[in-house]
C-alpha cells in the first residue's frame, strides 16, 4: 500500500492526510514498470515544505496540501492543492478566470529564480528547465523540475543516505 510522509513526519495512508496548512509527501512517486528506486522521504519533504513556503511568502498564500515526487532521477514533480487567494477565487467567480490565469503566469514568470534555487540547492544538481501551471476549479497548481542527469553511479536527489 502506498503511503505519505506528513509535514509532521508521520506516515499517512495512501498519502492522504496533508490537512490544511499540513502538505504530505508520497515518498514512493508514481509507480509504473519504469519507476525508479524511491527517493529518501526528507528530501521529498524538504522539496515540499520549502515550495510551499516560498508560494505563501510570493503569492500571499500556500498550498493547503501539496506532494513531491521524482518522477525519474531527471524530474522532480511538485502538486499543490487550494492555493488560490480569495481574491483570486471572487475573480474566477465573476468570469475572470482568464485574469487570474494570466497574473498567475506572469508571477510565476517573475518569482522563477527562488524555486529554481531551492530546488538545486536541495539536490544538489542544476535545474535545466522549470515548468509551472494553474488549475482553476479544481484549483491546482503543478511545478516541473528538469533536473541534470545525475552523476556516474549516482540514482538522482534524495535516493540513499539523506
Amino acid at each position: 500500500a502506498r503511503r505519505g510522509v506528513g509535514l509532521s513526519g508521520r506516515e499517512t495512508p495512501g498519502g492522504v492526510g496533508g490537512g490544511p496548512l499540513n502538505p504530505d509527501v508520497d515518498p514512493s512517486g508514481p509507480a509504473g514498470p519504469d519507476s525508479q528506486p524511491p527517493p529518501a522521504a526528507g528530501f521529498l519533504l524538504r522539496i515540499t515544505k520549502g515550495i510551499s513556503r516560498l508560494h505563501a511568502q510570493h503569492f500571499g498564500k500556500g498550498p493547503m496540501t501539496a506532494r513531491s515526487f521524482m518522477v525519474t532521477p531527471e524530474i522532480l514533480l511538485v502538486i499543490g492543492r487550494d492555493n488560490l487567494t480569495q481574491g483570486e477565487l471572487t475573480l474566477i467567480r465573476n468570469g475572470e478566470g482568464e485574469q487570474v490565469h494570466a497574473y498567475r503566469k506572469a508571477f510565476r514568470d517573475a518569482t522563477r529564480a527562488p524555486f529554481i534555487d531551492l530546488v538545486e540547492g536541495l539536490s544538489g544538481r542544476r535545474v535545466m528547465a522549470y515548468l509551472g501551471q494553474n488549475s482553476l476549479e479544481p484549483d491546482i497548481a503543478i511545478g516541473v523540475f528538469f533536473l541534470d542527469p545525475p552523476r556516474s553511479g549516482e540514482d538522482g536527489p534524495g535516493h540513499g543516505e539523506d
